[in-house]
C-alpha cells in the first residue's frame, strides 16, 4: 500500500521573513508521519492572495492531504480563506455556523464583538467549518476532487467538496482534503486533535509509522554514515536518516506498516545500529547527553564536581538542567580569572605563570584540586581559548584542555574545535566533550581516555 502524501503550508510574512520560527509545521509533520503518511512538502508563503492560491494549487495536485496554518484572522492581510477559494475556483460565502461560533466566543468572554471579526465567517463555497474552542478563527475543511494542472486531460470542472465530510464517488487518488487551521499553536493543536486527527486516522487505516531516535557523540557524520550505509538505502523500510546538531549526530528510523510490524522493523534496525556504533551511542529518544551521564552516575552511586574556565559554568548548567541532578552533582567552580584558579582551587600561581592557564598542567591541577575540595568521586576541568580574541600561534582560538580526576587516576585531554566556530559554539562543544569524557570513563573505567 502506497503511503498517502501530505503537504504542509504555513502562511504569513512573519514566517517567510524569519521573524518567527515555524514550529507549527514541525509539529504537524510529526503527527502526520506517526499516522503513516509521507510528508513530501513543508513550505511557507507570505500574506499574498495570489501566492497563497498558487501554493495551494501546487500542493493539491500531488497530496492527498494539505495542512495549512495561519492567515485566518480578521485583518486585511489574513488571506488564506481567499487563497483557498481562488485555488478551488469558488466564491467566498457567509457561513452561519461560523458566525454562531464567533458570536458564542465573545459572549463567553462578555465582550463586544468587533464588526471586522465577521470576515472570519466567510468560507469558500462547499467547504465545512472546523470549530475553534480557543479563539475567534474557525478552521476550514475542503474535502473533494484534487486540483489538476490547468488544461490537463480529465480536469474536474466542479471541485467543490461536500460539507457532510464525504468525498463523492471519485477514485481515491483523485480526492484531496485541505484543512485550514489558525497559526496560534494552542488553537491549531486543539482543532487538529478534535477534528483533523480522527479523519486522518480513518484515511490512513491500520498503517502507522513507528519512529526510533538514536543519539550519538564522538563520531563524524561521514564516518557514522559509512557504518550504517546499507541501512540507509532509500528503498528500504524502515527509512533511516542522519541529521547533525553541533556535535550530536542523530540517527532517525521510521518504519511503516501495521503497528506490530512497524514496531518490529524499527526495533530490529535500532538494535543493529546500536551494535554497530557501540559506545558512541549515548541515548535514545529525547535523552540529552547530560541526562545520559546523570543516569550512569546515579546507577553507579557516584558524584561529580566541575571546575570551569572558558565554559563559564556551562558544564555545570548542562548537568543541573536535568531534574534530580542533586543525586550526583555536588558543586561547580567557575574560575575564569587566573587568580580565581589559585584562590578557589589552589592551583599554584607559578604553574599558571610558567605554562599558561590553557595548558595540560593547569587542566590537571584544576581537576585534582576540584575533586579534593569538593569530595566528589569525579571532577571535570575545562580551560581553553573560546575566542574570538586571545589566540596565539601556540594556543589558537578553539584550543581546549580537559582534566578528568577520579579513583582511577587523572587523565588530561587536548582538543581543538576550530577557529571558524563562534565563541558560543566552542563553549557548547567543549562542554559536551567534557561530559562525554566522563561518560566514557563511567562506561569503561579507567581506560577510556579519548573520544
Amino acid at each position: 500500500m502506497k503511503q498517502p502524501i501530505v503537504a504542509i503550508l504555513s502562511v504569513g510574512d512573519e514566517v517567510v521573513t524569519g521573524v518567527i520560527v515555524d514550529a507549527n509545521a514541525a509539529w504537524l509533520a510529526t503527527q502526520a508521519t506517526r499516522l503513516g503518511f509521507r510528508v513530501r512538502l513543508c513550505g511557507a508563503v507570505g500574506d499574498e492572495r495570489d501566492a497563497i492560491a498558487d501554493a495551494l494549487r501546487a500542493a493539491m495536485r500531488d497530496a492527498a492531504v494539505v495542512l495549512v496554518t495561519g492567515g485566518l484572522g480578521p485583518t486585511e492581510d489574513d488571506l488564506t480563506r481567499e487563497g483557498l477559494a481562488d485555488a478551488l475556483g469558488v466564491p467566498l460565502a457567509h457561513h452561519p455556523e461560523a458566525e454562531a461560533q464567533i458570536r458564542a466566543f465573545y459572549e463567553r468572554l462578555g465582550r463586544l464583538m468587533p464588526a471586522t471579526t465577521m470576515k472570519q465567517a466567510r468560507v469558500p463555497t462547499g467547504c465545512a467549518v472546523i470549530p475553534n474552542a480557543w479563539g475567534t478563527a474557525p478552521g476550514v475543511a475542503f474535502r473533494g476532487l484534487r486540483v489538476a494542472p490547468a488544461g490537463a486531460p480529465g480536469e474536474a470542472t466542479d471541485r467543490r467538496g461536500e460539507t457532510s465530510g464525504g468525498c463523492g464517488d471519485a477514485p481515491g487518488d483523485a480526492l484531496c482534503r485541505v484543512y485550514l487551521l489558525p497559526g496560534v499553536p494552542i488553537e491549531m493543536k486543539s482543532m487538529f486533535a478534535a477534528t483533523v486527527l480522527p479523519e486522518l486516522m480513518a484515511l490512513a487505516g491500520p498503517r502507522r509509522t513507528v519512529s526510533r531516535v538514536i543519539r550519538t557523540i564522538g563520531m563524524s557524520e561521514a564516518a557514522l554514515g559509512e557504518a550504517i550505509a546499507d541501512l540507509m538505502n532509500p528503498a528500504r523500510n524502515p527509512h533511516v536518516g542522519i541529521n547533525v546538531s553541533e556535535t550530536i549526530v542523530t540517527v532517525r528510523i521510521n518504519a511503516t506498516g501495521d503497528m506490530v510490524e512497524a514496531e518490529r522493523l524499527a526495533e530490529t534496525d535500532a538494535r543493529e545500529i546500536r551494535r554497530r556504533l557501540g559506545a558512541v551511542v549515548f541515548g535514545e529518544g529525547d535523552t540529552t547527553l547530560a541526562a545520559a551521564v546523570g543516569d550512569l552516575l546515579r546507577a553507579q552511586r557516584r558524584s561529580v564536581a566541575t571546575a570551569e574556565s572558558c565554559t563559564g559554568g556551562l558544564v555545570a548548567k548542562m548537568l543541573t538542567d536535568v531534574p534530580g541532578a542533586s543525586d550526583y552533582f555536588l558543586c561547580g567552580y567557575v574560575t575564569y580569572a587566573n587568580q580565581a584558579k589559585t584562590a578557589m582551587l589552589g592551583v599554584p600561581a607559578e604553574r599558571i605563570e610558567r605554562d599558561g592557564a590553557v595548558s595540560e598542567s593547569v587542566a590537571r591541577a584544576m581537576a585534582e584540586e576540584c575533586r579534593r575540595a569538593s569530595g566528589a568521586d569525579f571532577a571535570i576541568s575545562v580551560t581553553g581559548v573560546a575566542g574570538p580574541g586571545g589566540g596565539t600561534a601556540d594556543k589558537p582560538v578553539g584550543l581546549v584542555w580537559f582534566g578528568l580526576a577520579g579513583d582511577g587516576g587523572t587523565t588530561v585531554h587536548r582538543m581543538t574545535f576550530g577557529e571558524h566556530l563562534t565563541r558560543e559554539q566552542i563553549r557548547d562543544r567543549a562542554s559536551k566533550a567534557a561530559l562525554n569524557l566522563l561518560r566514557l570513563r563511567l562506561l569503561n573505567p579507567p581506560q577510556a581516555n579519548t573520544i
